[in-house]
């Protein structure tokens, strides 16, 4: 397939990730008011924040096969109920803004977990604890989530395909790694990283800062590794 259908089926899918949020959000936004249908009203709308966060999904994923560096983990991530509403929250942020910081990282995180959980919790009878639907999700609560992914779908209806760099793809893809690790997200999250951040105000120049500082830090780990094994023979 060439990069030109690639594109076109990547638009096609992301049409469809809006067109599909929208509809869901609708009807959300139609039964609002009615506190027999707010546990509904929030499963549509975070269903919604799930296929906005598809979409963004959709066009890195795009990127990495076109460059021949298709990454597994972010494709997996399109089947995960958290990682689709954590990259609809902030996924864009870092490839559209100047600037972002480890608590927005850990909060919008959180903040998916939550969301997941509340939905799971509410959507489903418990027939241990049944508790009456109109007393499973509060109305400010689905109206706030409503309003969120609501403002989340007009900003990622205005967005424009995002061309990424190969190199960026890499080292996002690392970066998701390496928080992961309790030993890396120390040194990631540091003064000396985040004072780099700071001088630089860029969220990619910072993560190839991070990717090349752990990778020729791991360099010469291997370096004196090997010399001392020669030392021994």
């Amino acid at each position: 397939m060439t990069p030109e259908e690639q594109n076109k089926i990547l638009k096609s899918t992301r049409a469809a990730c809006i067109s599909n949020a929208e509809a869901f959000l609708t009807v959300a936004e139609r039964e609002l008011d009615n506190s027999n249908t707010n546990h509904i009203c929030y499963h549509l709308a975070l269903l919604g924040m799930e296929e906005i966060g598809k979409s963004i999904l959709a066009t890195i994923s795009f990127t990495t096969t076109v460059a021949g560096k298709e990454e597994p983990g972010l494709m997996d991530a399109s089947d995960d109920h958290k990682k689709k509403i954590f990259w609809a929250i902030w996924g864009g942020s870092m490839l559209r803004d100047n600037k972002f910081t480890k608590e927005g990282i850990e909060q919008s995180k959180r903040l998916a977990d939550t969301l997941h959980e509340r939905r799971l919790g509410s959507l489903y009878t418990d027939a241990r604890n049944p508790i009456p639907i109109d007393e499973r999700i509060e109305d400010g609560e689905v109206k706030t989530l409503v309003e969120l992914t609501r403002a989340r779908l007009e900003l990622e209806k205005t967005q424009e395909l995002t061309d990424f760099e190969t190199d960026d793809i890499k080292t996002l893809t690392w970066f998701f790694d390496a928080v992961e690790d309790e030993e890396k997200k120390k040194h990631i999250f540091g003064s000396v990283s985040l004072k780099k951040l700071n001088e630089v105000q860029s969220g990619k120049e910072w993560i190839k800062w991070l990717y090349d500082t752990f990778r020729k830090n791991a360099e010469e780990m291997r370096e004196l590794a090997e010399k001392e094994l020669k030392r021994e023979e």
